[in-house]
C-alpha cells in the first residue's frame, strides 16, 4: 500500500509539474500575442491615419 501511495504521488507531482508548466507556455503565448496584435494594429492604425 505504501508504494502505491508513493506511485500515486509521484504522478500526481509529475501531472502537477506539467500543469505548471502548460500555465507558464500558456501565459507566454498570451504574452507575446498581445505584443503581436499592438504591433499589427499600430500599424493598421498607422497605414490607416498615417
Amino acid at each position: 500500500m505504501a508504494v502505491l501511495k508513493q506511485v500515486g504521488q509521484c504522478s500526481f507531482g509529475l501531472r502537477g509539474t506539467f500543469f505548471l508548466l502548460f500555465l507558464v507556455v500558456v501565459y507566454v503565448v498570451v504574452l507575446l500575442f498581445r505584443s503581436f496584435l499592438y504591433k499589427v494594429f499600430s500599424a493598421s492604425v498607422l497605414l490607416l491615419f498615417g
